[in-house]
């Protein structure tokens, strides 16, 4: 299984004054791998950050900002936050990346795409 994050508007200019952030919560042991297929934000001004962790002040993975597609990124937590902003002027296309969830030894992965939510991958009730 896979997800997949996109900008709000995507793949048209996303709104100004965003404040998203979208966090992939998993199971202990699994991590993320994310993947960029598109990224477009104004330069220096609208900006996005990948944290290993729950909080917006957990380890930053990375932040980008400009035309170049980030390279890939491992989150090797449980826990990862994407957060996104833009400012009120010259919205762009922004982003589309790609995540498979992945536990040490195994191609585990789960799926989700949202906005301000949590996304979690766990055991399966009995039936």
């Amino acid at each position: 299984m896979s997800g997949v994050i996109l900008s709000p508007g995507f793949p048209g200019n996303y709104p100004g004054n965003l404040d998203c952030t979208w966090q992939i919560r998993l199971p202990t042991g699994y991590g993320a791998h994310i993947q960029f297929q598109n990224f477009s934000s104004e330069d220096n001004h609208d900006f996005l950050e990948v944290r290993a962790g729950p909080q917006h002040s957990s380890a930053l993975i990375g932040k980008f900002t400009g035309t170049q597609i980030p390279p890939m990124l491992l989150s090797t937590t449980h826990l990862t936050i994407i957060h996104f902003y833009s400012d009120h002027s010259e919205n762009r296309p922004g982003f589309k990346l790609n995540y498979q969830v992945r536990t040490k030894g195994s191609g585990s992965r789960a799926p989700s795409e949202c906005c301000r939510d949590t996304l979690e991958q766990g055991p399966k009730p009995d039936t």
